[in-house]
Parts: structure tokens; sequence; C-alpha cells
């Protein structure tokens, strides 16, 4: 079976390349998870304040 053109293993990695993978991307990113992950990350980053 051909889709597009393309044998349905191709097409099958094209869409999960394309369409899957960035759509749970943006939903990691934009988890209260990673949310506090980075938070806590970032915090180690920032010069200290000298009193």
């Amino acid at each position: 079976m051909h889709i597009s053109g393309m044998p349905m293993s191709v097409a099958s990695l094209f869409v999960i390349t394309v369409i899957v993978i960035p759509v749970i991307s943006e939903l990691v990113l934009h988890s209260k998870w990673w949310k506090e992950k980075s938070e806590y990350y970032f915090a180690f980053n920032q010069p200290e304040e000298h009193e």
C-alpha cells in the first residue's frame, strides 16, 4: 500500500518524524513538570548576589 507515492514504512516514519515527535516535544515543554525542572536547574546558573 502506498500513501502519497511512498511505501507504508516510509510514510509512517515520515508521519512520526514530522507530526508525532514535535507534538510530544511541545506537550513536554509546556508541561508543569518541565517548568519546575527548568526553574530548578536555571537557578544554578544565576550569578550570586553579593551583599
